[in-house]
């Protein structure tokens, strides 16, 4: 099982360096650069990454067609790979609806979501070929029929946390070629014995809760509670801690990872047991040099254990 690390762009170049060199000398396999909506230039954050680490590679994402054009992101990674080697991969997928509006930018029809999300994917890979580099192309998914598309990729990562979500979706994506990789990307944060849940943590849950397609919301009984919430977020226009306490402690921990370094390895376990590679870390576990100190530790004694 690989464990990979989420860092997220808000932060200074010279705090994200620090976490990223931290994580890249603990064992961390793939530094995650989020970058969406894009508040900076990815570039400038995945250049400094790779001037600072040796040991890992670097992905770049969420890249959505709904906010650039193949021409752009082809160039970007030659750019950085002719400067720092094939260590460079790419995360895509549409994007949450609801971010993407707060930039101003409209879905349009979301029937052919997929079918635009595969046409880019198609344009990027075959510019980066005919550029010799070698960039794997992962799609992030949480709608079954972008979970299912994600097969043709080289991976997924899935926006699930619960066992039984990822093993439904696990279904869904069906037969996949050699070297195809399986893996899932909460919201995560490691405590203390007794220590009570972080609140950034809940809030970065409960936006994941928040954007679950209505098939899946049905098929897992959580229509009702997440129409509630949504509701109370419309009202206040934010997700701040009403909507976690309408949402309640259980779906939360459905949608997020938070506990302690124990848990993490028994988390690890379970899922593996699923069929997933990959366990990557996301905010707001990257945003700070403590939280990433207590992954490497995690990280050393899950080694020790299993």
């Amino acid at each position: 099982m690989e464990w990979e690390l989420a860092l997220n762009v808000r932060e200074t170049v010279t705090d994200i360096v620090e976490i990223s060199k931290v994580a890249a000398e603990g064992g961390v396999g793939r530094l995650w650069i989020i970058d969406f909506p894009a508040t900076r230039l990815a570039r400038i954050i995945a250049s400094a990454v790779a001037e600072n680490t040796e040991d890992c590679r670097i992905g770049i994402g969420l890249i959505s067609p709904l906010l650039h054009r193949p021409s752009q992101i082809i160039q970007f990674l030659d750019t950085l790979a002719v400067s720092y080697g094939e260590r460079f991969d790419l995360l895509v997928g549409p994007g949450d609806r609801e971010m993407l509006r707060k930039v101003g930018v409209d879905t349009g029809d979301t029937s052919t979501i997929v079918e635009r999300v595969s046409k880019f994917t198609h344009q990027i890979r075959q510019g980066i070929e005919q550029m010799g580099h070698c960039v794997q192309i992962w799609i992030g998914a949480q709608g079954p029929k972008m979970i299912r598309f994600s097969a043709s990729a080289d991976g997924v990562l899935l926006n699930y946390t619960d066992p039984d979500m990822v093993r439904w979706a696990i279904d869904e994506i069906g037969n996949v070629r050699s070297g195809f990789q399986i893996g899932v990307f909460p919201p995560s944060h490691i405590v203390e014995e007794r220590q009570r849940d972080d609140i950034g943590y809940q809030i970065s849950a409960a936006v994941v809760a928040l954007g679950l397609t209505r098939s899946v919301a049905e098929r897992f009984g959580l229509v009702e509670v997440l129409s509630v919430a949504r509701k109370v977020v419309r009202n206040s226009g934010r997700v701040d801690s009403e909507t976690i306490r309408v949402l309640g402690n259980d779906v939360i921990q459905r949608f997020g990872l938070c506990g302690t370094a124990e848990d993490l390895c028994d988390y690890t376990k379970r899922v593996a047991d699923l069929g997933v590679d990959v366990i990557t870390f996301g905010p707001p576990m990257g945003t700070k040099l403590k939280q990433v100190q207590a992954l490497v530790n995690a990280l050393r004694e899950c080694v020790m254990v299993h």
